[in-house]
C-alpha cells in the first residue's frame, strides 16, 4: 500500500472515531440530567418581550457534576411559571405581575419553590404572573410592565431590584440581544434577538449542552 493510501486510511480512521466518539458522548448525556436549552425565542416587532419556547418541560442543572439539578415547566407564554398567563380586555383586581431577572426565572429550583409561586400559597384569592429573564435590566422591566399593562392587566406589580439593574440599563454599557436598554437620549430601545441556525442546531445536542 502507498504512503498515501495509508495517510488516507488514516485520516478516515480518525474521522471515523471522532464521530463515533460523539455519537457515544451524545448518547451519554442525554441519559444525564444535562440541562436543556430554554429556547429563547425570536424578539421582533411582532414579539417584543424576550421569552422561552412555549409549553415545555424542562431539565435544569447547575455545575459541572450533576449534583444539583431540577425540572421546571414553562407556560403558555413561554416564562417558567405553571400557571398559564391569559389576556384581560380591563384591570383584574387580583392579578400581580411579578418582574424581575433570575430571581425571578429561579432556574435553580423548582417552579413550586420559586417565591411568587409561594405567594399564591399565601395569597390564594391573588394570581401571580412571573415574568423574569437572567440578565435582564431594570430598562427590561419597564418594557416588561408596559407590555403587560397593555396585555394583562395588573392591578398591582411586584419588581425585584438589585444593584447592577441600573448600570445594566444603559445601551453603552449593555448591548445584549433580546433585551432593552437606554440609550444615550435616555429612550426605550430594543435589541431584537434572532438564534442563528447554527445556535438552533446546537440546542438540540446533549452533549454540546
Amino acid at each position: 500500500m502507498s504512503l498515501i493510501r495509508r495517510l488516507r486510511a488514516s485520516v478516515f480512521y480518525l474521522i471515523y472515531l471522532g464521530f463515533a466518539t460523539a455519537a457515544l458522548l451524545e448518547i451519554i448525556f442525554r441519559i444525564l440530567p444535562v440541562s436543556d436549552s430554554l429556547k429563547t425565542q425570536v424578539v421582533d416587532d411582532e414579539h417584543p418581550i424576550a421569552h422561552f419556547k412555549e409549553n415545555r418541560e424542562v431539565t435544569l442543572q447547575t455545575g459541572a457534576n450533576f449534583s444539583h439539578w431540577v425540572q421546571k415547566k414553562s407556560n403558555n407564554f413561554g416564562y417558567l411559571s405553571d400557571v398559564d398567563f391569559h389576556p384581560a380586555p380591563e384591570t383584574q383586581s387580583n392579578r400581580v405581575v411579578v418582574i424581575g431577572d433570575s430571581f425571578v426565572e429561579a432556574s435553580q429550583v423548582t417552579n413550586q419553590d420559586a417565591f411568587h409561586h409561594r405567594l399564591m400559597e399565601t395569597y390564594p384569592l391573588k394570581t401571580f404572573y412571573p415574568i423574569g429573564v437572567s440578565g435582564a435590566p431594570l430598562s427590561q422591566y419597564l418594557a416588561i410592565a408596559q407590555f403587560s399593562e397593555t396585555i394583562f392587566k395588573p392591578s398591582q406589580y411586584i419588581f425585584v431590584i438589585i444593584l447592577n439593574d441600573f448600570i445594566q440599563s444603559w445601551l453603552k454599557y449593555e448591548d445584549a440581544a433580546r433585551l432593552h436598554f437606554f440609550d444615550d437620549n435616555e429612550k426605550l430601545v430594543r435589541q431584537d434577538y434572532s438564534p442563528s441556525f447554527k445556535k438552533i442546531i446546537a440546542r438540540e445536542s446533549a452533549l454540546v449542552r
